[in-house]
């Protein structure tokens, strides 16, 4: 069956749910299916399951036999081949949630509070209470109760998530599956990906020579040791002290800093009512895939979402948004999750300090400040925007690697279709909360950059450059 396209909206009282079915004519033989808060329409070959965060009246409820105007509606129109439901809500005057999130209402749900095998619980500030998103399979439905009940939880746990408190890194023998098998990617269920792409030497971005004998230690020791040699200090010189395109990409104003802007002025932060997915993205939504998660570890989950953010943002900035062909290699070689599968952060700093130090060893600009600019300006004021923004982000990160080709799309599967779907769910609490750590944690070039003596490095430089503009005064 197909999918197809779809957009809704809402007024007090109803859904109106527009679908698309190209090459389908008028027909009898349209049903759809409204039973407590789940939407099913079907004609063949199209087929439509939406879960919405509040019940819908069924035509056969007694409060509908008692009013027609209540009853739902079909509306074919030929001109644009598209099918518009209206439906009322049980509860007029409700306010339907996440409408925009298609994947979210695409998926089935599961009963979230699930523990894993041989129990565990919540462990305040690591955050270690596992996380099930069931996206496909049976399962009975939680009562609004339960659900407003495990999100009371969820806000209580994102107050006490301490960014600072550095984890216990996993032995070796914690991060190899029981077959053998090195596991990366999000929320490590992936292998044997990397390792095709370079069999068939396609792949320019993987830094680690064994991807698929690796364990996360030692992806981390080997990462932070090839940043220490990738650093070029003539280069990085040159773009501190001699380069005019710097202090254009900083003043740049990307649409994010403009969203943030207009929310800000109307005395909100949030993007909820500003962000309209454009049609591109709404079919992107609709093509993830729809898997199950067992997060064990939401913290190097949010973490790892800032990697991700740093690159996508650098890029989308030194571009003034407008992708170049080297854009997917820029937003791989920039993210460690994805150039050197290293997930194995435990503080914000600690994240920050990786991307940071890429930044200043990789791309076309390395410049330190222009670096801070986008953790401070672009990646804060993201996070502070919400999932909406966040997913908007991940979601031009995945166009950008999709479209170019091998072995750019692997990681966009291992990675980014995860964070897409993920994001959708992710605690509204949490993220402003690291958002909140990402603005307030210290980004001295002293410390970020310890490693290249860069305090010693541009003093020289600064003392080279006064003498010879010196002597050509003499």
């Amino acid at each position: 069956m197909i999918t197809p396209k779809f957009s809704i909206r809402q007024d007090a009282n109803r859904l109106y749910i527009t679908i698309h079915l190209p090459h389908i004519r008028a027909s009898t033989d349209i049903e759809f299916q409204v039973d407590g808060n789940v939407f099913i329409f079907s004609l063949s070959p199209y087929y439509l399951r939406l879960r919405f965060s509040h019940a819908l009246l069924n035509d056969e409820d007694e409060r509908v036999i008692d009013d027609e105007s209540l009853k739902s509606t079909l509306n074919y129109n030929a001109s644009d081949c598209t099918v518009e439901i209206s439906i009322a809500k049980e509860t007029p005057g409700q306010e339907f949630e996440d409408l925009d999130l298609l994947t979210k209402l695409l998926a089935r749900a599961k009963n979230p509070d699930h523990r894993a095998p041989g129990g565990g619980s919540s462990s305040g500030g690591d955050f270690q209470r596992p996380l099930i998103q069931e996206m496909d399979g049976d399962s009975k439905n939680l009562s609004k109760q339960e659900i407003d009940a495990h999100f009371s939880r969820l806000q209580s746990e994102a107050e006490e998530f301490d960014w600072e408190l550095p984890q216990t890194l996993p032995t070796e023998e914690d991060a190899v599956n029981v077959t053998g098998k090195a596991q990366y990617g999000f929320n490590r269920q992936y292998s044997g990906e990397i390792g095709v792409t370079m069999a068939t030497g396609s792949n320019d971005v993987n830094e680690y020579p064994e991807p698929e004998q690796s364990v996360p230690g030692q992806r981390s020791e080997f990462r932070t040791q090839l940043e220490a040699l990738a650093f070029d200090p003539d280069y990085y010189l040159a773009d501190t002290f001699d380069n005019p395109d710097i202090a254009e990409l900083i003043r740049w104003k990307s649409p994010t800093n403009e969203l943030f802007a207009r929310a800000t002025a109307n005395g909100s932060n949030n993007s909820d009512d500003l962000i309209k997915f454009t049609e591109e993205e709404q079919q992107a939504m609709t093509r993830l895939p729809k898997k199950q998660y067992f997060i064990d570890n939401p913290k190097r989950i949010y973490l790892g979402l800032l990697a991700i953010l740093f690159a996508t943002l650098y890029d989308a900035r030194t571009t003034q948004n407008d992708p170049t062909v080297e854009s997917a290699w820029t937003i791989t070689k920039l993210c460690p999750l994805l150039a050197a599968l290293d997930d194995n952060f435990s503080t914000v700093h600690d994240v920050l300090q990786s991307c940071l130090v890429r930044a200043v060893s990789f791309p076309l600009y390395r410049n330190y400040e222009l670096a801070c600019h986008v953790v401070r300006a672009d990646v804060y004021e993201t996070l502070r925007l919400g999932r909406r923004a966040i997913l908007r982000q991940l979601l031009r990160a995945k166009r950008i690697l999709d479209t170019a080709g091998e072995p750019y799309y692997v990681y966009s599967r291992i990675w980014l279709d995860d964070y897409c779907n993920w994001i959708q769910y992710a605690s509204d609490e949490v993220l402003r909360s690291m958002a909140h750590e990402v603005r307030k944690v210290p980004l001295e070039k002293a410390d970020i950059l310890a490693a290249f003596d860069i305090v010693e490095l541009e003093e020289a430089a600064r003392e080279a450059l006064a003498e010879q503009a010196a002597a050509e005064g003499n």
